[in-house]
């Protein structure tokens, strides 16, 4: 009996042994895990039996993976926003473009970081990607270190285009076009606390070497006894000696105005309907006086220059309602006059040119004074 039951015991694991070999009664070979070939009831079969490889030891494809192949060949699914296997990137998607590739790779000019991947572009790798606007590995002409166009007024500073300063506008340390404040570069920067800037340091031409007005000594007015209003008016004048007219004092009227300056050589008489040939001196917006009835001070550096005898018509005007003159005796007579100046009686005039009424009223004259430096 102990005899019989030793040799059952026996060939029992001697089958065993075969079949954990691979090999069965009848000299066939007996499905197995890790062989490298996909048998019934496996998902994969990569030739080993280790997990974590997309693989398991029991043959089954391992969540994030996929395999293929004899022997199964396993990566990370591309798309499920898990990193396995060789993935570079995984976003969740299959979509190139974002910066991680349809085949979980990451794009050129991008890093890719997190599961689901975010991906960003890689500003100053001279690889222009995504939503950068250009990359030249820094400041260039063209661009600036953060990838976007080199542009004045973007508040960056950026050496290499030719900018010392960016305050997104004028300040009082930098000009519109940024550059440092400079007295006599020819930008006029108010909140720098420029009254003017004519390009130059010279003296004696309306603008001193501190780009303050200078104030001239000449002055000429035609008084301010207002009896009539209108627009604007028209008038010439006529310098005696070489002069350079700069500004006007206006009379108080009681409303806010904004007024133009006009100017154009010769006389104003036949020119009186028609813009062609006028020039636009100055636009003051909001003219208001503060101590009535004082006249009102345009602080005006126009430097128009006039040679002895020479004659100049100027157009003074409100643009939204009218302003103070009054009646004259001769249109075109003389009606002021010193060693330097001569003011003549002119018109009245609508607002433009005479378009609102379509009429001019004479004779009328200008009341102002006229500023200027012999």
């Amino acid at each position: 009996m102990r005899t019989f039951s030793r040799v059952v015991v026996g060939a029992i694991l001697i089958t065993l042994a075969a079949v954990s070999c691979g090999d069965s009664e009848d000299g066939n070979e007996v499905p197995k895990c890790g062989d490298g070939q996909l048998d019934p009831l496996e998902e994969c079969d990569d030739g080993n039996l280790q997990s974590s490889d997309g693989c398991s030891h029991m043959c089954q494809v391992e969540a994030g993976y996929q395999c293929a192949g004899e022997p199964s060949v396993c990566d990370g699914l591309c798309g499920d926003g898990q990193m396995f296997g060789q993935e570079g990137c995984d976003d969740g998607n299959t979509s190139s473009g974002d910066g991680c590739s349809q085949a979980c790779g990451v794009e050129t000019g991008y890093s890719c970081t997190e599961e689901p991947s975010v991906c960003v572009t890689v500003c100053g790798d001279a690889l222009v990607a995504g939503n950068e606007a250009c990359d030249d590995g820094g400041d260039s002409v063209a661009c600036d270190a953060d990838c976007t166009a080199a542009l004045c007024g973007d508040g960056y500073v950026n050496v290499v285009a030719g900018e010392s300063c960016d305050g997104t506008g004028e300040t009082a340390i930098c000009d519109s076009d940024c550059t440092n404040v400079v007295c006599g570069d020819g930008m006029y920067n108010a909140s720098a606390g420029e009254e003017c800037d004519d390009g130059n340091l010279s003296v004696g031409d309306g603008c001193d070497a501190s780009c303050r007005l200078e104030l001239c000594t000449g002055e000429l007015s035609t008084g301010y006894v207002t009896n009539g209003s209108q627009y604007g008016s028209m008038f010439d004048v006529t310098a005696v000696t070489n002069i350079t007219i700069e500004s006007f004092d206006l009379p108080y009227y009681g409303m806010s105005r904004d007024i133009e300056v006009y100017y154009r050589p010769g006389s104003y008489v036949g020119h009186a309907t028609s813009s062609a040939g006028w020039t636009l001196a100055a636009f003051i917006p909001g003219l208001s006086g503060t101590n009535p009835p004082d006249p009102i001070p345009l602080n005006l550096s126009l430097n128009l220059s006039l040679a002895a005898g020479q004659t100049m018509a100027f157009y003074i005007t409100a643009t939204n309602g009218s302003y103070g003159y009054s009646g004259g005796t001769s249109e075109g007579a003389l009606l002021v006059s010193n060693a330097d100046l001569q003011i003549f009686e002119g018109v009245g005039v609508a607002y433009p040119f005479g378009a609102g009424y379509g009429v001019i009223y004479s004779p009328r004259i200008w009341n102002g004074t006229i500023h200027y430096c012999p």
